[in-house]
């Protein structure tokens, strides 16, 4: 992917952002660890950022960005932007990665959130308010989901065309 691709991809995360959403405040390649969601043991879902820019292979290229906000504030709950591509066995493994974050994350605070695959590479959220949102193609997951600001839907739909339109379906 070039620059340009690349530049109009992450101005639709800032745009969530710019909605109130925390920031994500750690960079890391698809071969760092996530780390974990117990930052603050009191609030073990409290706060996780993580954002990620990665090679899977082949040229393809994964783009994360991850927000667990306030387990006690209804209008932050969670938020993601991914781009998932045809390399399965990575792919995979960093969902599992993922979902035994968020596996720890729920037993300590059951019922707050919930994470997990629906099969093998396609992502799924889902809040106490049940906000999701997932798009898929083919061997490539794509989606954002959200609660929080009115908005969000249709935000949603403005990232999801960003991935679409400049990292699956590039000119």
């Amino acid at each position: 992917m070039d620059a340009a691709a690349a530049d109009s991809l992450f101005a639709g995360l800032d745009e969530i952002k710019s909605l109130g959403f925390p920031a994500a405040d750690t960079t890391h390649t698809d071969t760092a660890p996530v780390y974990g969601p117990a930052i603050n043991p009191a609030d073990p879902c409290g706060m996780l950022h993580a954002t990620s820019q990665g090679d899977l292979g082949d040229g393809w290229q994964a783009f994360r960005q991850l927000n667990v906000a306030s387990t006690s504030d209804s209008r932050q709950t969670l938020h993601e932007t991914v781009a998932i591509f045809p390399d399965k066995a990575t792919a995979q493994a960093e969902f599992q990665r993922l979902t035994e974050a968020f596996n720890k994350c729920n037993s300590q605070s059951p019922g707050a959130y919930s994470f997990g695959m629906r099969n093998a590479i396609t992502l799924s959220w889902a809040d106490n308010t049940g906000a999701t949102r997932i798009y898929t193609t083919g061997n490539v997951v794509y989606g954002v989901t959200s609660s929080g600001a009115t908005d969000n839907a249709e935000v949603a739909g403005q990232v999801a065309n960003q991935l679409k339109t400049n990292i699956i379906d590039p000119a």
